[in-house]
């Protein structure tokens, strides 16, 4: 059965999702940014913002991420400078671990946390050394 002739063909109405999907499949990236030309992962960038998304080809580029965010104007993603509960990440206060950094103050509470629930239980059943 052709795609347009399908019961659940929602045409041009589809999610965006659902539209990638369909153009990775009828057209196959080359993994060159057309702006760059720069070869790598690339994405397909639709072009018409804040346009609603069609299947033309026509109405897309191949770019590459880097690209891809300076032509959407994502802003790049900047480290973090504090974690969840507010702590500074300094040289004295951060612990790294498999390539990521821990607040050593948070650490600190979690493990004082963790003792003092053990200690409770220990109490509460007998536990001994």
């Amino acid at each position: 059965m052709i795609d347009t002739e399908h019961p659940q063909w929602l045409g041009d109405k589809a999610t965006k999702g659902t539209i990638h999907n369909w153009l990775n499949y009828h057209f196959p990236r080359k993994r060159i940014c057309s702006k760059c030309h720069k070869k790598g992962k690339t994405d397909w960038a639709f072009l018409k913002h804040p346009d609603s998304y069609t299947r033309k080809i026509e109405d897309y580029a191949e770019l590459c991420r880097k690209c891809h965010m300076h032509m959407d104007k994502i802003p790049q993603i900047q480290p973090r400078t504090h974690c969840k509960k507010g702590h500074e990440y300094t040289l004295s206060n951060v612990y790294v671990w498999k390539n990521r950094r821990q607040c050593l103050i948070c650490k600190r509470i979690a493990g004082r946390k963790e003792q003092k629930k053990y200690m409770e239980k220990k109490r509460r059943y007998g536990y001994s050394n």
